[in-house]
C-alpha cells in the first residue's frame, strides 16, 4: 500500500513538474518571480551559503531578513530580491539553465550575468519554485570559486523591527559613514 502510494505521489510530482515546464516560458517565469518579490513588504529565511573556491570549501548558515526599504541583515550562525526586481533587466542573457539539475524536483533553473559585474562573475543560477520563490542561488566567479546561497523556511510579510538592521560595533572599532556605490 505505501509502495503503491509513493509511486502514485511520485507520478504525480512528474506530471505537474514536467506539466509546469512545458508551459513556462522565460519571460512568463520572469516576470512572475519580480511580481512576488516585487509585491512583498518584507522575507525572513533561512539560509545555507555554500562557498568553493582558493582551495577551500565552506559552508555557513544563518537567518536572512529583507525589509523595504532597502534593510538587509544577513546573521550568520557559527559552523537580489525585494523592491523593484526586474531580472531581465538585471541579468544579461537570462535564460532557461536546462543542463543544471535543481536540487529540488520540479523547480527550474535560470542563467544570467548581473549587469556590470561580467568581469567577476561567470554566470549566477537561480532556482525558481513552482510558486516563483528563489530557492537557490549559485554564483560562479572567473576566479574559479563558487558561493551558493540555498533558502528554505521563507516567512514573507513577517514584521520585522527596524532595530533588527541597526548596527551597534563593538567599542573601539572605527567606522566609516558613506553611501554603497560612492
Amino acid at each position: 500500500m505505501i509502495k503503491k502510494f509513493i509511486a502514485l505521489y511520485i507520478a504525480l510530482l512528474l506530471v505537474v513538474s514536467t506539466a509546469y515546464a512545458a508551459a513556462a516560458d522565460l519571460q512568463t517565469v520572469a516576470k512572475a518571480v519580480d511580481q512576488h518579490y516585487n509585491h512583498l513588504r518584507s522575507l525572513q529565511a533561512e539560509f545555507t551559503e555554500i562557498y568553493r573556491g582558493a582551495g577551500m570549501d565552506r559552508t555557513e548558515s544563518g537567518t536572512l531578513w529583507l525589509k523595504k526599504p532597502g534593510k538587509m541583515r544577513w546573521e550568520y550562525r557559527l559552523g537580489f530580491l525585494l523592491g523593484k526586481t526586474r531580472l531581465e533587466k538585471e541579468l544579461q542573457g537570462l535564460g532557461f539553465a536546462p543542463d543544471i539539475a535543481a536540487v529540488t524536483p520540479g523547480n527550474m533553473v535560470l542563467r544570467g550575468v548581473p549587469q556590470n559585474m561580467a568581469e567577476r562573475v561567470n554566470q549566477v543560477l537561480l532556482e525558481i519554485t513552482p510558486d516563483n520563490r528563489i530557492s537557490r542561488i549559485v554564483i560562479d566567479e572567473v576566479d574559479g570559486s563558487t558561493t551558493e546561497y540555498r533558502f528554505n523556511e521563507q516567512k514573507e510579510n513577517v514584521g520585522i523591527g527596524d532595530e533588527r538592521f541597526r548596527f551597534t560595533p563593538p567599542p573601539g572599532v572605527e567606522t566609516i559613514d558613506g553611501e554603497l556605490g560612492q
